[in-house]
């Protein structure tokens, strides 16, 4: 009950501020809601693509305290605007669960807020997307899990074309994963994204330390 009342609250906010074309800001994220244990250290790459464009890049994400990490992507992407333009993306995004299974009786349920930053040779974009993010995780053995994942958020997105068309755009940020620890500490992750207009879909190969 107070899970869909977060999510009915969410898509009422994305529905109020709905515009089209949030689409500079490109990768995918691999969200799920359990976040990583104090001092643990997760690093990988991988890549995405859709809509025209292609990116790949580092992800790396570390555990602070109970119940909060914080992630970070780098990458290079082709095709942040109409023709070839090759950019760089960076993005921070911390996590903090606030809902257990134990609570749910089904997911944990997590608060993002990914900052992002796209620059190329025609755009320049900063963008900031709240949102909600739910998962279950389904023990597979002692060292190895699976997980499945759905989200929902607000992409706010300041965009500058050619330095000269600059705009404030706003959208809404919905996602489906899953991921399965194919080794002991070897995890394989797939994301499909919908921010506004622009999809995306993705996979990530990661270690955790």
């Amino acid at each position: 009950m107070f899970f869909s009342r977060l999510v009915s609250g969410f898509l009422g906010l994305a529905s109020v501020v709905l515009a089209p074309s949030a689409y500079a800001i490109s990768d995918v994220g691999f969200d799920h809601a359990l976040p990583l244990a104090p001092r643990q250290l997760e690093l990988g790459g991988g890549a995405a693509g859709g809509d025209d464009a292609f990116s790949v890049y580092g992800v790396a994400r570390f555990g602070l305290v109970d119940d909060l990490d914080i992630g970070a992507r780098a990458g290079v992407v082709e095709g942040l605007a109409s023709g070839p333009t090759l950019g760089v993306e960076l993005e921070a995004s911390p996590r903090f669960r606030f809902l257990r299974t134990e609570d749910t009786g089904v997911v944990d349920v997590a608060v993002t807020g990914a900052v992002s930053f796209a620059k190329s040779s025609k755009v320049f974009a900063f963008g900031m997307d709240p949102g909600l993010v739910a998962s279950h995780h389904f023990e597979i053995d002692d060292d190895r899990m699976l997980y499945v994942s759905a989200g929902i958020g607000v992409a706010l997105t300041f965009v500058d074309l050619d330095a000269e068309d600059a705009d404030v755009e706003a959208g809404v940020l919905a996602l489906v994963g899953a991921g399965v620890d194919v080794l002991p500490r070897v995890r394989l992750s797939l994301e499909a994204r919908i921010r506004d207009e622009l999809q995306r879909f993705g996979l990530s190969l990661s270690y955790f330390f």
